[in-house]
């Protein structure tokens, strides 16, 4: 039960997912813990994102996509550049889905995560939530 609380914190929060800990993780806008970064960089996609959802309005026509709160995987490259990877649940909109990889390609870059003095790829999950 605890750890089933914990791993909903963490899903709801936004967390890395990695087999192992990075000896530094990825940093966002240099945030100095890997909390203070998702923080921020939730912050900074949130409005983002309801920017490119106001474009996208305007560009097809003002017709509401249909848009679903989702938990959305990413990764940050070795050069800090997030890549989308998909979301939870499967069945969103291509126009969500667009809008989504929109977003990420227009995020400024973290600083990447760093294993052994090797920069190294890192996984994250954040929650996206409509209305809320």
């Amino acid at each position: 039960m605890n750890r089933l609380l914990l791993l909903l914190a963490m899903l709801l929060l936004g967390t890395p997912l990695s087999a192992h800990e990075p000896d530094r993780m990825a940093s966002f806008q240099g945030m100095a813990s890997p909390q203070e970064s998702l923080a921020r960089f939730r912050e900074w996609f949130r409005t983002a994102y309801a920017k490119e959802l106001r474009l996208y309005k305007k560009r097809i026509g003002n017709p509401e996509p249909e848009c679903k709160d989702a938990i959305v995987q990413f990764y940050i490259d070795t050069l800090g550049r997030p890549h989308f990877l998909g979301s939870n649940p499967d069945g969103l909109s291509d126009s969500q889905i667009e809008i989504l990889k929109t977003t990420f390609n227009r995020s400024p870059s973290w600083t990447p995560a760093v294993q052994k003095g090797r920069k190294v790829k890192i996984k994250y999950v954040l929650p996206i939530q409509h209305g809320h």
